[in-house]
């Protein structure tokens, strides 16, 4: 007779674990899901999502001077967190090589830094316009940065009128393109 197969603690291949039975989720019952997010960021005390008054605080008396800290939180199911796995690929690509000699320094809450990543987040999110962010909880996008909520739009384009990305005279922005390479005359060539 042949020995019956041992497959100590795991269960035969075919048959699902249950989440009753899974041993390598510790501390799931801790971990925020977005509904229990959205209550919390609603309550919060200065306004939607943001729950680190005292930072913020410390920002507008420019006591600050690193701006704000980034704190990632387990949580789970948050929305676009996928997109955390694409910041390492940008990272190696030197996204954030010359952010100091590129851009100023950022005074208040959010850094440099973090008005970039920002950015980058945006466009990996598919959200083309700083416009665009109103549509979006700012507290699950800051989620994916490891901050309270994002800026509101018009923290964000005072930031990056500071940082010169955003030109306020719109008259100017066809010619700041005139450094860039031509297409040539006759179109691609296939092969």
């Amino acid at each position: 007779m042949a020995p019956k197969p041992s497959f100590g603690n795991r269960k035969p291949e075919g048959r699902p674990y249950s989440p009753k039975t899974c041993s390598f989720r510790p501390n799931s019952f801790l971990l925020s899901d977005k509904s229990q997010r959205s209550e919390a960021d609603v309550d919060a005390e200065m306004g939607v999502a943001c729950t680190r008054p005292i930072e913020r605080v410390l920002a507008s008396l420019g006591v600050l001077p690193g701006g704000a800290t980034t704190e990632f939180q387990e949580c789970r199911d948050v929305t676009f967190g996928g997109v955390l796995c694409a910041l390492p690929a940008l990272t190696a690509n030197g996204l954030f090589t010359h952010l100091p000699s590129v851009f100023p320094n950022l005074g208040g809450y959010y850094t440099t830094l973090q008005i970039v990543t920002l950015l980058a987040n945006m466009a990996l999110c598919r959200i083309k316009t700083v416009e665009q962010l109103q549509h979006h909880s700012p507290g699950e996008l800051g989620k994916l940065m490891g901050l309270d909520p994002v800026p509101e739009v018009r923290c964000l384009r005072e930031k990056l009128k500071q940082s010169g990305v955003l030109q306020r005279d719109v008259d100017e922005s066809p010619n700041r393109l005139h450094h860039l390479p031509q297409a040539p005359q006759g179109g691609l060539a296939r092969g």
